[in-house]
């Protein structure tokens, strides 16, 4: 299931038309806004006795770090992270941030 927690990138590479669609600028939804989509995923597989996995189809999801750790904190705290399947993320700033 496709969960959007924000839009945009601020990089603009030439294979990509998020900036083009979008600008240059991220826009974020809030962590409440986020964990509470979560929760009523959550709730509608345990109401249809089947199981959801999610997909954050943010254009960069982990380009806040700050952010992100928080949400995932968040997401955490809620005993949703069960239902996490995946994100994307720019392969040169997760490169930064980890070696």
């Amino acid at each position: 299931m496709p969960v959007e927690s924000g839009r945009g990138c601020p990089y603009g590479c030439e294979f990509c038309t998020v900036t083009g669609f979008f600008g240059d600028s991220i826009r974020f939804r809030t962590n409440a806004s986020v964990v509470n989509e979560l929760l009523l995923l959550k709730a509608r597989a345990r109401n249809e006795q089947g199981q959801i996995a999610v997909l954050f189809i943010d254009d960069n999801f982990a380009i806040n770090v700050k952010r992100t750790k928080s949400l995932l904190r968040d997401i955490i705290a809620a005993k949703v992270p069960s239902l996490l399947g995946g994100a994307d993320q720019r392969q040169s700033a997760a490169r930064r941030r980890t070696g």
